[in-house]
């Protein structure tokens, strides 16, 4: 009688199992670095995007038309009272301070966007970067 005993298989694969769940969190690499303080919190996904354009003097623009921070707020609570899920995406020069871009986030999250996205380009062919 010739039958194939798969319990020293399960045993191993179940082993690896538990190797694998307990070292996949601790493969993620962290700075630690000292960021600034904004007044907003994290919240949940979002769908409908806003595209807030940043240029190198700093200016916003919300959907291509220019806006002042007062008037960012306003649109984005607009927009979230639309749609609670509004994500906002930011596109901006990457002259701009570091500064203007977290008041502009923590402006939005203040407004009640909860999800913030950054739009980059893709690095030309060939260079690696």
């Amino acid at each position: 009688m010739s039958d194939i005993n798969v319990t020293p298989m399960v045993d191993v694969m179940l082993v690896l199992v538990v190797i694998l769940l307990l070292t996949a969190p601790l493969l993620t690499n962290s700075i630690p670095i000292d960021l600034p303080v904004a007044q907003s919190q994290e919240g949940a996904a979002a769908s409908q995007p806003l595209t807030v354009t940043v240029d190198a003097e700093g200016n916003a623009y919300l959907d291509g038309q220019p806006v002042l921070l007062e008037e960012l707020a306003q649109r984005c609570a607009r927009a979230i009272q639309a749609n609670p899920r509004a994500e906002l995406l930011l596109r901006a020069d990457k002259r701009v301070a570091h500064g203007r871009i977290i008041d502009i986030m923590d402006t939005a999250h203040r407004a009640g966007v909860r999800y913030t996205g950054f739009l980059t380009e893709a690095p030309a062919a060939g260079t690696g970067r």
